[in-house]
C-alpha cells in the first residue's frame, strides 16, 4: 500500500508538471480590412494625375491653357522640366508645353513640368475637368493653337516703315496694335532717317497680331496710296532667329489732298463764314451771289 508520504510526493511532481506546461491562450483573429479602409489609402496616397497642354498664362496663382481652361497652382508647386523631372530656372512662357501634376484630394496643381514639345500620354481631360475653375469653350481658339514647327523660341523682330516725305520732321510715330486695344502710342518708333523710323521688338514664335501706323493718335493714322484707310499689317513671327517687318506709309488720314504738306487740322478745315477759304490752294469762295 501506498503511504500518505508517496501520495503527498506524486502530488507534489503532478502539480510541478502542470506549472510547468505552457498556457496556450485562446489567439483572436486579424479584423478583415473593410472596403472603405482599403480605398482610402488610394485616394490619399495614390499616385498624382497629370494632364498635360499648351500654356497660354500663369498669374495670380492660377495656369490658363491655350483651350481656356484654368486650374489652381499650389503655392509650394515645383517647377521642372519635363524631360529630366529636374528643378529649372526656366519661366513658363506662352506658347510653351505642360505637364501638371495635380493633387487628387485638393484638386490643385502641385508640379508644373515645361517643355518644348508637345507631352502626350497623360490622363484624359475627364479625368481633371472637377479641378477647373474656368472651363473652356468646346471649340479652342484657332489663334492660340501652336502651328506645327514653333517652339515659341525668342525672335528679334524689326519693324521699319517708311513715312512720306510731307512727315514733320519733329513728330513722332507709333505702331498700334490689336494686342494693346489699338492704343494709338502703343510702341514708339525712333526715327533714322529722314523717311524711316525703326523698333526692334522681341517676340516669341508664333506670335501673331495686327497693327496700324499712327503719328500718335487716330487723327493722325496711315492711308494708302488710294487716300482710303487700308486693312491692317499682320505679323506672324516665324521659327527663326531674326525677321524684318516692313510697311509704307503713303499718305497720312490729316493730309490736305490737295496740298499734302498742309495739315488738316480739326474743325477749320471746313469752311466757315471765319475762314472762308480753308484750303488755300483753291481760289476763295464766294460768300454772295454775283450782282
Amino acid at each position: 500500500m501506498m503511504t500518505l508520504r508517496s501520495r503527498l510526493a506524486l502530488l507534489a511532481i503532478a502539480a510541478a508538471v502542470a506549472l510547468a506546461a505552457p498556457v496556450h491562450a485562446q489567439s483572436t483573429p486579424a479584423p478583415v480590412p473593410s472596403a472603405a479602409s482599403t480605398l482610402a489609402p488610394t485616394l490619399l496616397t495614390g499616385g498624382l494625375l497629370r494632364f498635360s497642354g499648351q500654356l497660354l498664362d500663369v498669374q495670380n496663382g492660377y495656369i490658363f491653357l491655350t483651350t481656356g481652361d484654368a486650374f489652381k497652382l499650389a503655392p509650394s508647386a515645383r517647377i521642372v522640366e519635363a524631360a529630366t523631372n529636374q528643378p529649372t530656372t526656366a519661366t513658363p512662357q506662352t506658347r510653351m508645353y505642360v505637364r501638371l501634376d495635380f493633387d487628387p484630394v485638393a484638386g490643385v496643381v502641385t508640379e508644373l513640368a515645361l517643355s518644348k514639345k508637345p507631352i502626350t500620354g497623360e490622363k484624359s481631360f475627364e479625368q481633371v475637368k472637377a479641378f477647373v475653375v474656368a472651363v473652356s469653350k468646346p471649340v479652342e481658339n484657332p489663334e492660340l493653337i501652336g502651328r506645327k514647327g514653333l517652339t515659341g523660341k525668342p525672335v528679334l523682330v524689326v519693324f521699319t516703315v517708311e513715312v512720306p516725305a510731307s512727315t514733320p520732321y519733329n513728330d513722332q510715330v507709333y505702331i498700334a496694335t490689336d494686342y494693346s486695344n489699338w492704343d494709338p502710342r502703343s510702341i514708339h518708333l525712333d526715327r533714322f532717317d529722314a523717311l524711316h523710323y525703326r523698333v526692334t521688338r522681341k517676340l516669341a514664335s508664333g506670335t501673331k497680331f495686327a497693327y496700324r501706323v499712327t503719328r500718335g493718335s487716330w487723327n493722325s493714322v496711315e492711308r494708302g496710296a488710294d487716300s482710303l484707310e487700308p486693312p491692317p499689317h499682320v505679323v506672324s513671327v516665324n521659327e527663326v532667329d531674326s525677321q524684318a517687318e516692313r510697311s509704307h506709309v503713303y499718305r497720312w488720314s490729316d493730309d490736305n489732298p490737295l496740298n499734302p504738306g498742309q495739315r488738316n487740322v480739326g474743325p477749320g478745315n471746313i469752311p466757315t463764314p471765319f475762314q472762308v477759304n480753308p484750303f488755300p490752294s483753291l481760289p476763295p469762295r464766294a460768300t454772295s451771289k454775283p450782282h
